[in-house]
């Protein structure tokens, strides 16, 4: 059988609060997860730990849209993210699954 993977639903909660969440069930639980979140009240842009503002973001365009720029606490491209936004994270502990290396 292989592991146990719990679900998390949630619908319309803030992308920030959302990656916040996340993390907190990487660092703090030793679960594996399968999370779901139906859109985010307000449109936002959020970069991968390494993404550098000035470099990925039209600052400007940002500011006048009143975009937030979030860092997510894992790699990956920069996206912009709004309410038809359907976000999925699968967060798995590292001996989860037998003969799988972890990077």
């Amino acid at each position: 059988m292989g592991p146990l993977v719990k679900f998390l639903r949630l619908s319309r909660m803030p992308v920030l609060q959302m990656l916040q969440l996340e993390e907190a069930l990487l660092r703090a639980t030793q679960e594996n997860w399968f999370v779901v979140n139906d859109g985010t009240p307000e449109p936002s842009i959020v970069l991968g730990i390494s993404g550098q503002v000035p470099e990925l973001v039209n600052v400007q365009q940002a500011r006048r849209r009143q975009l937030q720029a979030i860092k997510r606490f894992t790699g990956g491209g920069t996206v912009v993210v709004d309410a038809d936004t359907v976000f999925t994270s699968i967060i798995m502990q590292g001996d989860a699954i037998q003969g799988l290396e972890c990077f």
